[in-house]
């Protein structure tokens, strides 16, 4: 996890130093990473044998006009068994999404702070998962397909150098075969200007 960090972070400093020298007024493009905290919402057999886990997401955006932007969302999240629960054990179980998106919210750093709103829908992969309570299997799955959905709420934080970091709370859908399996996502992203 640290080694994946310091990767991503590395990588980031060339192209932040390119970015100060793009025009502040232009309709500007950005890439971002984002990290967090994952919470298992539902079924209830998703929100009841599973805790927290974690999500890292990379977006690409192009703005259309100084408040309206469309992009695109790679995110892997992933939960764990409830450790908290003695009785239950089984796999870890993770998701992998990939969804075009449109965002509302100020894309030229007009003000320091301001709020932003995002919605996507797009493709998602889950992988196996096998939950036993009690010596009971509850739940076995393959790995699967299907569709992801999520809509998000959160504050840009512009910094001088026209890159800016972001706080935000979305609410995830992973529609795989029969089953909706949702998730709070709440994290902290960095993006730096094109």
């Amino acid at each position: 996890m640290k080694k994946i960090f310091v990767v991503l972070i590395l990588s980031i400093l060339p192209l932040q130093l390119f970015a100060q020298f793009k025009n502040p007024t232009a309709n500007p493009s950005f890439i971002g990473i984002q990290a967090g905290t994952t919470f298992p919402a539902s079924p209830s057999i998703f929100n009841e044998n599973f805790s927290l886990g974690f999500y890292g997401a990379l977006n690409y955006e192009k703005s259309l006009s100084d408040i309206f932007s469309i992009g695109g969302d790679a995110n892997y999240s992933m939960y764990t068994i409830d450790g908290n629960n003695g009785a239950v054990t089984g796999d870890m179980l993770s998701f992998i999404s990939v969804t075009p998106y449109i965002r509302l919210g100020d894309n030229i750093g007009i003000r320091s702070t301001s709020p932003f709103g995002r919605i996507g829908a797009g493709v998602g992969f889950s992988s196996a998962a096998r939950v036993i309570k009690n010596s009971v299997l509850i739940l076995n799955r393959e790995s699967e397909t299907g569709i992801a959905f999520f809509a998000g709420a959160g504050i840009d934080i512009h910094l001088p150098n026209l890159s800016k970091m972001t706080f935000e709370v979305s609410y995830h859908v992973n529609r795989v075969s029969d089953i909706n399996y949702s998730g709070a996502l709440v994290g902290f992203g960095y993006y730096f200007r094109l």
